[in-house]
């Protein structure tokens, strides 16, 4: 399941557990803190999806060319997200 998927169908719950582990299985993977920060965001648990957005930000990974600026922009995207909302 990808976090589009899970926004799809409105499973965000699901989604949440399944990342959740992903993230203890591969924590060394950059996309396991990106996918579940998504699904965070998406349910508006800011906090938490902008530490986990910036951990991708602040580390450097060998095998993942310009991990970060992805990262970067989804970070200032929720940011904005949540100035928007108060």
């Amino acid at each position: 399941m990808t976090p589009h998927e899970a926004f799809a169908d409105g499973r965000l719950e699901e989604a949440v557990a399944l990342f959740e582990r992903v993230l203890e299985i591969r924590p060394e993977e950059p996309q396991s803190r990106r996918d579940l920060a998504l699904v965070l965001a998406r349910q508006g648990h800011y906090p938490r999806a902008v530490a986990l957005l910036y951990e991708i930000v602040e580390r450097t990974w060998d095998r993942f060319d310009d991990i970060e600026l992805i990262a970067l922009v989804e970070l200032n995207n929720i940011l904005a997200r949540t100035q928007r909302e108060g």
